[in-house]
């Protein structure tokens, strides 16, 4: 099985797969892959944002690229990365999301200047990812969201684990796309 697990930075992605590799999940850090192998791979990186101090990806040249390794894996595998959802071919993805306010929190801690955190916070209230899955998502691809604000990596891993495993309508339908509303914390804004 392949599983994506993405969100927007400091939903706890890297901190959920790490406890889903005690799980026996194999991990594939998709950021720490683009600034490494993938780096060499044609057209994968395209430039340097340096106003966000990132890099720029084209996602459809990150697919292919990753296509043959997704392919070839003979173990549960889990893709963690705010672009994982983008790959081909993916059997689960689960959508991490955070409280817009506890977000800025986390990225804060991490050294992250505001307007950054804030563009990310602002990123997680309207949506963005969610929204993105949704728009990729098929019949065939199975989809979970879960709010990791005030979770324990441990506790959600194991949760994401047993969803993936046995996926009954009863336990997706407990975590649907778009679950998460952030809509009053936003209103507090203005």
């Amino acid at each position: 099985m392949i599983l994506a697990l993405t969100g927007v930075p400091g939903t706890g992605k890297s901190a959920v797969a790490r406890a889903l590799g005690a799980h026996g999940w194999q991990v594939l850090d998709l950021n720490a892959w683009i600034r490494g192998p993938g780096s060499r791979e044609p057209g994968v990186v395209l430039g340097r944002d340096p106003q966000r101090d990132s890099l720029e990806v084209d996602e459809r040249a990150l697919a292919r690229a990753l296509e043959r390794t997704l392919r070839s894996a003979h173990a549960d595998l889990v893709v963690e990365g705010h672009l994982a959802h983008h790959l081909v071919p993916l059997d689960f993805v689960v959508v991490l999301r955070c409280a817009p306010s506890e977000l800025r929190r986390r990225l804060a801690a991490r050294g992250w200047p505001p307007e950054k955190a804030a563009e990310n916070a602002e990123a997680e209230a309207l949506d963005v990812i969610t929204a993105e899955v949704a728009e990729l998502r098929t019949r065939e691809l199975l989809c979970a969201e879960f709010d990791t604000t005030g979770r324990d990596a441990a506790s959600l891993a194991a949760e994401i684990d047993a969803l993936a495993r046995r996926p009954t309508a009863e336990a997706l339908n407990a975590h649907p796309l778009g679950a998460c509303d952030w809509s009053d914390e936003v209103m507090s804004w203005y």
